[in-house]
C-alpha cells in the first residue's frame, strides 16, 4: 500500500517478534559474558583481543593480582544480576501481553465525515473490570460496538488471540447490555432471554433451564409472557441483563446499564456477582 521497508518492519514485523528478539539479545549477552572454555581452547586469551571476563579473572588470578581479579569478578556478578532482572522484566511483559483476552489495535471508525474513533489502542486482561470514561459523543459506544460486532475502518479487534474483524457477533463470545435496552419488541421476556441460546442452537431443555434461572435471578418471575411494551424501564433493563448473561459470555460489555436500575443498585451488583460465581470467569467492561 505504499509503505516503506522500515515502516513495514516497525509496524508489522517487529510487534510480532519483539519479545523473541529481546529475549535472544539477553541470552546472547549472558552467553558472551560467561563464555570461558570455548574461547580458551579455540583462540586463547590474548589481553584486550580474545579474552572474556571469566578468562580475564583467570589471568589476573594466575598472576596473583587478587584485588583486580576480585573487582572484575564483582563487575561480572553485577552484570549478571542486571541481565537476570532484564530477562525477568521481558518475561513478565510478554506474559502480560499474552494474558490479554481483548485487544484493540489502531482502531479507526468514521461515520460520513465524523470520526468516532481515532487510533484507539488498549487491552483487557482476563478477569479484569475495566471502565471507559469520556464526555458524551467521544466514541465510547462506538468502541464497545467494535468489540461486540462491528468492523472498524482500519485496525484490528483481537479476542483470545484471534483477529475477529470479520467474525459475526454470535461467535465472538461477548455479551452486550445496551443503553437503550435493544429488546425485540415482538418477543416475550422469555424469548428475549433465550435468543442468544437459540442462535447457538443449544438444547431446548438447557435453554429452558437457563432462561428460567436468569428470570428468577433478575426478579421477573411471573412476567415471562409479557412483551417489552408491558414492562417498566427498570424491568426492561433487567431483561437486557439476563439476555446478555444467558450464553455465558467471556466478556460482558455494559453501556451505561444502571441508569434505570438506580432505585436498587445493590440488587444489580448482586445479580452480576451471583451469576459470575456460577457461570465462570467473566471480563466486565463498562463505562459511565
Amino acid at each position: 500500500m505504499g509503505a516503506g521497508g522500515w515502516t513495514i518492519f516497525w509496524k508489522i514485523t517487529f510487534p510480532h517478534i519483539k519479545w523473541a528478539l529481546l529475549y535472544g539479545v539477553v541470552l546472547c549477552t549472558a552467553r558472551a559474558m560467561g563464555e570461558f572454555g570455548a574461547v580458551s581452547v579455540l583462540s586463547g586469551h590474548l589481553r584486550g583481543k580474545t579474552n572474556t571476563l571469566p578468562l580475564h579473572v583467570e589471568i589476573l588470578f594466575n598472576e596473583f593480582q587478587y584485588v583486580p581479579a576480585f573487582a572484575v569478578s564483582s563487575l561480572l556478578v553485577i552484570m549478571a544480576v542486571i541481565i537476570l532482572v532484564v530477562r525477568s522484566l521481558i518475561e513478565y511483559k510478554g506474559k502480560k501481553e499474552a494474558d490479554m483476552y481483548v485487544e484493540l489495535k489502531n482502531i479507526n471508525k468514521t461515520y460520513g465525515s465524523y470520526q468516532a474513533s481515532r487510533n484507539v489502542n488498549f487491552g483487557i486482561e482476563k478477569g479484569k473490570l475495566i471502565g471507559l470514561l469520556g464526555p458524551s459523543g467521544s466514541g465510547k459506544t462506538t468502541i464497545l460496538r467494535m468489540m461486540q460486532s462491528g468492523t472498524p475502518d482500519s485496525g484490528e479487534v483481537i479476542i483470545d488471540g484471534k483477529v475477529v474483524n470479520d467474525v459475526p457477533a454470535s461467535q465472538r463470545g461477548i455479551g452486550f447490555v445496551f443503553q437503550n435496552y435493544a429488546l425485540f419488541r415482538y418477543m416475550t421476556v422469555y424469548d428475549n432471554v433465550a435468543f442468544g441460546l437459540k442462535v447457538q442452537k443449544a438444547d431446548k431443555k438447557k435453554i429452558d433451564a437457563r432462561v428460567r434461572e436468569l428470570i428468577k435471578l433478575v426478579g421477573l418471575e411471573g412476567l415471562e409472557k409479557r412483551y417489552p411494551s408491558q414492562l417498566s424501564g427498570g424491568q426492561r433493563q433487567r431483561v437486557a441483563f439476563a439476555r446478555a448473561l444467558a450464553p455465558n459470555p467471556q466478556v460482558l460489555l455494559l453501556d451505561e446499564p444502571l441508569q434505570p436500575l438506580m432505585q436498587n443498585p445493590s440488587g444489580t451488583a448482586k445479580l452480576v456477582k451471583r451469576d459470575d460465581r456460577k457461570a465462570g470467569n467473566y471480563q466486565y467492561f463498562r463505562y459511565s
